[in-house]
């Protein structure tokens, strides 16, 4: 773990750390840095699922529902 030194505006860190709970400043960054990296990944799943277009067209449903059920 690396140890950083950052300049925090004092009313900024207090907020933050009312919304996690009253949490230590530490808590309270690492906290929002998940959130950040989290809010990223979600970004980039929406992206990707909307340029790959994973679900069966209308047609492809059409003739998968026109299959044999396994038995």
């Amino acid at each position: 773990m690396t140890k950083t030194l950052i300049d925090i505006p004092d009313e900024l860190m207090e907020q933050a750390r009312q919304i996690a709970g009253g949490a230590t400043k530490t808590e309270t960054v690492r906290t929002a840095l998940r959130l950040l990296v989290r809010q990223q990944q979600q970004h980039d799943a929406i992206t990707w699922l909307a340029d790959h277009e994973p679900f069966l067209s209308e047609e492809e449903v059409a003739e998968e529902s026109k299959r044999q059920p396994p038995q």
